[in-house]
């Protein structure tokens, strides 16, 4: 008999190559690496399942949606409501962020048109916005439409694709800043402007956070037709516009910016166009900003004054 043949390990047990212990061994510690992984894929499945609980629970992805289209870019979607983060919003039928259905009152109503500066952002609670606010102060109707990143052409694009709303409104007033003045706005990413809520919270969030996307305000310079489409609007509408020049933070100290703000929104003037300029209101200061353009939700209030002093809404003055 060979001697190699009947080599026993300390055990007892055979320990030759190919024996059936060692066989065992071997399955044994396979079947531990499998359930060692199950286990914690488990773990790591139930540890997003908890994640894409809570996530869902405050809200995290209960943010308003987008209809993409060529004529307006893109718009937040109709009749939608929600809470993000525990901060309320909602949009009517004709994606004015109010809850009420479009119906001109019998008093004053005013269409309040921009950018995110009427839309707002996910710091805000619908009733710190700025179309609520100068409803409250002034006691009449606003109906206020904007979208983030929206440019003048969008707003024009909107209103000439809505006419019941212009019909409607006594008031026309919009909110500019300097780089309102370009080529549309065109809807480029669900990151930035969803058109739907995600399957999952979690892989939204992380492609958010991991993918943070370019800016999509318009490039400064492209004006495209916009100077053109809005001397005619004013033409053809005939009556009172007013225009609110709102500024971001850095033109308050700066008066080389300043000046080239005020020269590049005198580009809309017109016979019917009235301006306000917020940078000769003493009451607004760059501690009013949440960042270089957004008011902070608190100092919303201020802009609201200012257009209901400057509207004489309600013989405001």
């Amino acid at each position: 008999m060979n001697f190699a043949d009947s080599a026993v390990a300390s055990d007892g047990a055979p320990s030759r190559p190919g024996s059936l212990w060692a066989r065992c061994v071997k399955a044994w510690r396979r079947r531990k690496l499998v359930v060692s992984a199950a286990v914690v894929g488990g773990l790591g499945l139930a540890g997003l399942l908890g994640v894409e609980v809570a996530a869902r629970a405050v809200g995290a992805v209960d943010f308003p949606t987008y209809d993409a289209n060529p004529v307006t870019g893109y718009i937040p979607t109709a009749d939608t409501a929600g809470r993000l983060l525990g901060r309320d919003w909602v949009f009517n039928e004709h994606h004015m962020g109010v809850a009420a259905p479009f119906a001109p009152s019998a008093s004053t109503d005013v269409v309040l048109i921009g950018d995110s500066l009427v839309y707002g952002t996910s710091s805000y609670r619908q009733n710190q916005r700025l179309g609520p606010n100068l409803q409250a102060l002034s006691g009449v109707t606003v109906w206020p439409v904007g979208a983030g990143s929206w440019s003048v052409a969008n707003e024009l694009a909107y209103l000439n694709t809505n006419p019941e709303v212009v019909a409607g409104a006594d008031r026309l007033v919009f909110i500019v800043n300097y780089a309102d003045i370009q080529s549309g706005s065109v809807w480029k990413s669900d990151l930035t402007h969803p058109r739907r809520h995600p399957v999952s919270a979690v892989a939204y969030l992380a492609a958010k956070t991991l993918f943070k996307p370019a800016s999509d305000d318009p490039r400064f310079g492209e004006e495209g037709p916009v100077l053109t489409d809005w001397r005619a609007f004013a033409a053809r509408y005939g009556r009172r516009i007013d225009v609110i020049l709102y500024p971001n933070k850095a033109m308050l100290t700066d008066p080389a910016k300043l000046k080239a703000y005020r020269d590049r929104l005198a580009l809309l003037a017109a016979p019917n166009v009235v301006f306000h300029d917020l940078t000769l209101d003493p009451r607004w200061t760059p501690d009013d900003y949440l960042d270089n353009i957004h008011p902070r939700p608190g100092a919303v209030i201020k802009v609201a004054r200012f257009a209901n002093e400057e509207l004489h809404l309600n013989g405001a003055r």
